[in-house]
């Protein structure tokens, strides 16, 4: 079995928490981006925004239609209500 020099080491130990911060940044970052929507999903049936004008606010923060159908199933769900 090869030997690893102390610099390999290092080199993988810095991969690993360069990836888990990556990781990190990922998931706040979905995070906040579920909260904008949450919080458009509630503007939009608290002022009576048609689903057509959340949609495309939801499009315009970066989601794509597949991830917008949930929020507009939510939306019709509450106005329903």
């Amino acid at each position: 079995m090869p030997e690893h020099d102390d610099q390999s080491q290092s080199t993988l130990d810095s991969s690993t928490a360069a990836t888990t911060e990556a990781s990190h940044f990922i998931e706040a970052t979905m995070d906040s981006r579920a909260s904008a929507c949450d919080k458009l999903v509630e503007n939009a049936v608290e002022k009576d925004i048609p689903a057509t004008l959340l949609a495309d606010s939801l499009k315009g923060i970066g989601l794509k239609a597949i991830e917008a159908v949930d929020y507009i199933d939510e939306f019709n769900q509450q106005v329903a209500i």
